[in-house]
């Protein structure tokens, strides 16, 4: 069955957990983390059996436009949607699904987070032909779940329901209830339970069907999204689309709709996710060293174990660390304990409220 098919990659984030290295003008979707390709090329590139270029789109801050059409030039420009501020993933995903429906009524969207990894495209540009086709078919709204490896707290979770689908390569669940992120004794009986699966952030349906159920659920957002409709493919889109925008609440589509309505199913995902969260996650995607480190040959490290050592240029020697995070860039220095990454997303805020943007 052929599908009409589009995919959606949101590319507006900031990745404050990456910081220092990732920043507002250079944001961690647009840096070499892993491999020769940044985080959204790696994104295309991953699709690209499954999805003609013609029809990716992205959906970034205007100030990025120029990184995008720089970093992905097979992208067809009219298919960068510019964003003149963050609201999270509601606006962006309403927004993308107008212009997709506009282009096919029968478009299914594929919505993908630029900055994760996949380790197997092959068997995630399989899963997600599955979940298009029950998309298209049965207009359902689609996550993907992830078999959780360990109690991680700084995820959402989703509880799986009633088993809907099951073959060797795919089980489909009803979702029962979305978790938020839980304290570790929580994520603990998660983890035992066997039917709790960390929450990807990635997501399949119609575009049709997903303005429905905005319209149901976030009438006031679905309101703003019908005047932006009247000005699509003319001379004023860009100007409406920043005008409304402005005015917009800041709205996740997992809390304005998935967890309200009926019609939300889970695909238990096998191609090896991982979402980058936080410095630390690279020791889940990077070779380490015989002494656990990851660190390039060039620098220096004594009676030195599992730490993560990153410089942008300097030589970087070191004594006696375990456990730790060095990040060098040219103007800036981190160092942290590993199982304090998370807490470098409250040190950026904390520069922010003190007004030091140079390091922002």
């Amino acid at each position: 069955m052929n599908i009409p098919i589009y995919a959606v990659v949101m590319a507006g984030g900031i990745g404050t957990r990456f910081w220092p290295k990732s920043r507002i003008k250079l944001p961690k979707q647009f840096i070499k983390i892993i491999g020769n390709k940044t985080m959204i090329q790696s994104t295309v590139h991953r699709i690209g059996s499954l999805v003609p270029r013609k029809n990716i789109l992205i959906v970034t801050n205007i100030n990025q436009a120029n990184i995008v059409y720089e970093q992905l030039p097979s992208i067809p420009s009219t298919n960068v949607i510019l964003e003149p501020v963050g609201k999270n993933t509601a606006p962006c995903i309403g927004l993308a699904a107008l212009i997709i429906q506009r282009r096919n009524q029968d478009g299914v969207m594929l919505a993908l987070p630029s900055d994760h990894w996949i380790k197997n495209k092959e068997i995630f540009c399989k899963e997600l032909e599955i979940a298009a086709l029950r998309a298209l078919e049965k207009e359902r709204l689609i996550t993907f779940g992830i078999k959780p490896a360990y109690p991680e707290t700084g995820y959402g979770y989703i509880q799986r329901g009633k088993k809907i689908h099951s073959k060797p390569e795919h089980e489909i669940y009803q979702i029962k209830k979305f978790r938020e992120k839980p304290d570790l004794n929580l994520a603990e009986e998660f983890l035992k339970s066997g039917n709790h699966f960390w929450n990807s952030g990635i997501f399949v349906w119609k575009a049709t069907t997903i303005l429905k159920e905005i319209e149901k659920y976030l009438p006031e957002l679905h309101k703003e999204l019908m005047t932006i409709k009247t000005f699509l493919g003319t001379k004023r889109e860009q100007i409406e689309i920043n005008h409304i925008f402005k005015r917009l609440l800041s709205e996740s589509i997992d809390y304005g709709v998935m967890e309200k309505t009926k019609d939300a199913e889970i695909i238990i995902s096998q191609a090896g996710w991982n979402d980058v969260g936080s410095w630390k996650s690279l020791e889940n995607l990077i070779p380490s060293d015989e002494s656990g480190n990851i660190s390039h040959p060039k620098h220096l490290l004594m009676d030195t174990y599992n730490s993560i050592i990153e410089g942008d240029g300097r030589f970087i020697a070191a004594i006696g660390l375990q456990d730790m995070v060095v990040i060098d860039t040219k103007d800036i220095l981190l160092i942290c304990p590993k199982n304090k990454c998370q807490e470098i997303k409250k040190l950026v805020e904390t520069l922010k409220g003190k007004g030091e943007k140079e390091f922002l």
